[in-house]
């Protein structure tokens, strides 16, 4: 953990997690259509017509999606985690559509969540606040422009009840790092059910 800026008073506290390698499947259109295409996806709309189970949060890379769910004219892309179970052999995307499976190499990530709604004007306030606590702590972004979102809620989530995080990739060699969470990766793994990103990662 690091402390971040204050807020009545309290430091915000800034998360440092070690993400073993995962599967994601992509998807270059962000709102309403990214998710409804990755969802068809991950429901059976593809080559094995194998059904999965559905996992959080939704990372967004290179743009934000609005609350209403309309796509936003800047580029980005949405991506939904693989459940573990078939990570590495995930059922092939459906050719007409614009759905790509990738594999993201372990990682370590500094995460600051806030609440609200994911706004471009948000995402920058956020990601500069983030940012900032890093560079005064002495921790190396490997990529300032790699900025990803996630977000944990359904789209009939209540705006002060939304949970969302900011994440960008830190070097692997952060010298304070500490792990105070064990074998949160195993027991992630063995899950045959609805399971989350944000549990995978080991707190450091």
């Amino acid at each position: 953990m690091i402390d971040g800026e204050l807020k009545l008073g309290i430091p915000e506290k800034i998360e440092i997690r070690k993400y073993e390698a995962f599967t994601v499947a992509t998807t270059p259109s962000m709102g309403g259509t990214g998710f409804n295409t990755l969802a068809s996806y991950l429901f059976g709309g593809n080559e094995e017509k194998k059904a999965m189970a559905m996992t959080m949060p939704v990372f967004v890379t290179g743009g934000t999606q609005e609350d209403n769910g309309n796509d936003k004219d800047s580029p980005g892309t949405m991506k939904f985690v693989i459940p573990s179970a078939m990570s590495n052999a995930p059922p092939a995307p459906l050719s007409d559509e614009a759905v790509n499976i990738e594999r993201v190499p372990e990682r370590l990530v500094a995460v600051k969540a806030f609440p609200g709604l994911v706004t471009e004007d948000e995402v920058l306030r956020q990601t500069t606040a983030l940012l900032s606590v890093l560079v005064g702590a002495n921790v190396n972004v490997l990529d300032g422009d790699g900025v990803s979102v996630l977000q944990y809620n359904s789209p009939f989530t209540i705006p002060w009840r939304r949970r969302n995080e900011i994440a960008v990739v830190i070097e692997e060699n952060w010298e304070d790092a500490v792990v105070v969470e064990i074998g949160a990766f195993d027991t992630w793994s063995s899950r045959t059910v609805a399971t989350s990103w944000y549990d995978a990662g080991l707190r450091l």
